[in-house]
């Protein structure tokens, strides 16, 4: 449960009900399985459904002790009536049952990492100050000073400081949590959270590989795909292309392509946004327009992609408007923007962060379009408005980062424009959020070379080639990179 493998939770709580009838507990935990605080889905009207019955064998059968029955009342507190509710609501009735239970019985670490777990998921997104995410993480470090090897303690921490300027507090925790739980699909994904905030790209492979390779066993064994094989691929793959190991995140693509039904229904949602972002990275990253243009809607075929899923869909829309307009051809971008804009308006009315990102993505397409049909300022101020936009917010966890950051898109408008101490500007904004990007580093350096400043262009073009050298060998940009070191040499 701690290491949100909910499948595995369900099966065994149900195990202990089969063993043990009347124990509350094992009824309480398969409710407990059907909450997901952090994920991008929520539970279906027959989801609610069964947890509220659950929740009534639990109540029927009750507590041992006044703690036991605090318990059962959380789950309570979510299910009682729960389609009257929005999900938000619920988690917020949900966190309101566990701070009373953790706060009657201050010595209960599960009772204190639950807590720590839901009020990260209760957070203002629009609170830079990062106020709930710091205390669950001065909650769970509490709990691994008395506890070094809490599972829930290790994963609740990274999700705490899963946030910029944060994540350097969950270095070593991130590295602990390997340790413990080496063979743990989710758990062997988690830390790579806190390694792509930080740029450790190496680390970030090492255990993706790791979560991809353990979740694929799972695969097998249950002959359905889950979503921790489709989550660390994506992790996996955008650690790959920030060192240029283009070849490796194709086979990735080649890899997810070919998968075959049926998908786990458990958090479906993030396996079709790694499906859609996996090849949209591949063409972006590597600047291939003619590649981006080519990506088509709703693949692979074989995903039941549904409504809900409109969010991820979005991402090849925008990732073919801009790539129209970078080959010089914005009047085919229209199509695209237009299908962003629908799917903007479509789920704006249940979900507002999502329409938000689309809402990004909108401005950058239209942007890019504008800038492309020759109206330069008014092409730079649209880009300016989508990075200023999603500077504004923040990434969801699950995704490793955005198809391309809007300020690095701004960078390039900025180069290509010739203002290249503004160029410099927004790819060192971009840095601050996502540091250590491969394109970041092509347009710092190109910047500087606009600049004629020769020591800042043999910075970061060392610095890219200490990235990436080994890899990125086809990339045209590391071959400028070389030959501009060499010149200067």
């Amino acid at each position: 449960l701690h290491h949100m493998m909910y499948d595995e939770a369900n099966l065994v709580f149900g195990m202990a009900a089969e063993a043990d009838p009347n124990c509350a507990i094992a009824y309480w935990g398969q409710s407990m399985t059907i909450i997901h605080p952090l994920w991008p889905d929520q539970p279906s009207s027959s989801e609610l459904d069964r947890g509220a019955r659950l929740v009534e064998k639990a109540l029927l059968i009750g507590g041992n002790s006044p703690r036991e029955s605090a318990y059962l009342g959380t789950t309570h507190a979510y299910f009682q009536d729960a389609v009257s509710y929005s999900e938000p609501q619920r988690l917020q009735k949900f966190e309101a049952a566990w701070k009373d239970l953790s706060d009657a019985y201050p010595d209960d670490l599960e009772a204190r990492a639950f807590y720590a777990l839901i009020h990260i998921s209760t957070a203002d997104s629009s609170d830079t100050t990062y106020r709930q995410q710091r205390k669950s993480g001065q909650i769970t470090d509490k709990i691994l000073r008395k506890s070094p090897n809490h599972p829930g303690a290790h994963h609740y921490s990274i999700h705490a400081n899963d946030w910029p300027g944060l994540a350097e507090n969950a270095l070593k925790v991130a590295d602990h949590y390997g340790e413990i739980a080496p063979n743990v699909p989710h758990a062997a994904h988690m830390m790579t959270h806190i390694y792509t905030r930080l740029g450790l790209w190496n680390k970030a492979i090492k255990w993706n590989k790791i979560s991809a390779d353990s979740a694929w066993a799972i695969c097998v064994s249950t002959g359905e795909i889950n979503v921790h094989y489709t989550h660390a691929l994506d992790y996996l793959a955008y650690a790959h292309l920030q060192l240029g190991n283009d070849s490796d995140v194709l086979e990735i693509i080649q890899t997810t392509a070919e998968l075959q039904p049926p998908y786990s229904k458990t958090n479906r949602n993030a396996s079709a946004y790694a499906l859609a972002a996996l090849p949209a990275r591949y063409a972006m990253e590597r600047q291939d327009w003619r590649q981006a243009i080519a990506l088509k809607p709703k693949m692979p075929s074989s995903f039941p992609w549904e409504v809900a899923h409109d969010p991820y869909i979005a991402i090849t829309h925008f990732a073919r408007a801009i790539a129209f307009s970078r080959l010089g051809r914005p009047d085919e971008a229209t199509q695209d923007i237009e299908e962003l804009e629908r799917l903007q308006t479509s789920i704006s009315a249940n979900n507002k962060y999502w329409a938000l990102q689309i809402e990004i993505q909108m401005k950058a397409a239209r942007a890019w379009q504008i800038y492309a049909r020759g109206d330069t300022q008014g092409g730079l101020t649209k880009m300016h408005e989508a990075a200023a936009l999603e500077a504004s917010t923040q990434k969801h966890a699950i995704t490793p980062g955005a198809i391309i950051p809007a300020y690095e898109l701004y960078g390039d408008m900025l180069i290509d424009a010739g203002q290249f101490q503004k160029a410099l500007d927004a790819y060192q904004t971009s840095w601050e959020r996502s540091p250590k990007r491969y394109n970041s580093l092509v347009g710092q350096g190109k910047a500087a070379v606009g600049m004629e400043d020769n020591n800042a262009a043999r910075k970061y073009f060392t610095q890219l080639v200490d990235l990436a050298g080994n890899s990125a060998e086809d990339r045209s940009n590391m071959t400028l990179a070389r030959q501009y070191l060499k010149d200067l040499n």
